[in-house]
């Protein structure tokens, strides 16, 4: 059974966020087949960015993750940026509800997302001893076809020097299920210091990430795999890289980073 909510008056099941009124906004010209995008109009309330804008007119806010499910709930009704990977391969997209086109930087971004990930494989980084980190091989019913005990073991593609479409959308893909999604996240995010000018003034602006790497992969592979454990290191690492260069931007007291969960997944059955 679905875990999407019951809309009463529509009489179906659907993401909250999806919202057949907006259409996918890309810096990519290829049209992709799409019912909807999402927006935030089932928010009731302001969110973190009306409400910092509010308090500090001129306040910036940029919103990035894996999910338009996450981004669109995370930023509020009304940020300047939510933006979300794109499993059709054109790197971060948008909707209607909140840009009419993506800002130039995200553009040029995209241009080039995947010159680092055509020759990306994920390998463990854990120590000889995974039990250390009370990691287990995935070797049990129910975790992910396909995976051995050393896993994870998922070499790059063999893909040609020029990109079509439809290798682009194999990459967005591969990387969507990997902790390689919160490094791109990480990626736009340091491009957006710069392109969306944060911290440049004494008005505070908001820089908020729903990384959602180590979410996608611990559905497949359960709570204690090699995977799910390497993934959340990978992610303690592309934060401390956020951090470094919020230090090096901002210094080390001009900035205010706040760390949340969603919530704890249960072993596979």
């Amino acid at each position: 059974m679905s875990d999407a909510p019951w809309f009463r008056d529509e009489r179906r099941q659907r993401l909250c966020v999806a919202d057949a009124a907006t259409r996918t906004v890309s810096s990519y010209d290829w049209v992709v087949a799409e019912g909807a995008s999402a927006s935030s109009a089932v928010l009731v309330g302001d969110g973190f960015a009306e409400l910092l804008r509010a308090a500090a007119p001129g306040a910036k806010s940029v919103v990035l993750g894996a999910k338009g499910l996450d981004v669109a709930l995370l930023g509020g009704r009304a940020p300047d940026l939510a933006a979300w990977w794109d499993p059709y391969g054109r790197g971060f997209v948008s909707s209607t509800a909140f840009v009419d086109a993506l800002p130039a930087w995200l553009a040029a971004w995209n241009a080039r997302w995947f010159e680092p990930v055509r020759d990306w494989s994920w390998t463990s980084t854990l120590p000889a001893a995974p039990a250390e980190l009370a990691a287990a091989a995935d070797e049990r019913a129910g975790g992910a076809a396909g995976r051995r005990a050393a896993a994870p073991a998922v070499p790059a593609p063999e893909l040609p020097a020029t990109l079509a479409p439809v290798h682009q959308a194999h990459l967005a893909a591969r990387a969507f299920a990997s902790p390689l999604v919160d490094r791109l996240c990480v990626d736009a995010a340091l491009a957006a210091l710069d392109g969306a000018a944060l911290g440049d003034d004494d008005v505070p602006d908001l820089l908020a990430l729903a990384l959602g790497g180590s979410d996608l992969v611990v559905r497949a592979t359960g709570p204690y795999s090699v995977e799910t454990t390497d993934a959340v290191l990978r992610l303690d690492r592309e934060l401390g890289r956020l951090f470094d260069a919020l230090d090096a931007r901002l210094g080390r007291d001009g900035w205010l980073g706040v760390v949340a969960s969603e919530r704890g997944v249960l072993e596979l059955p």
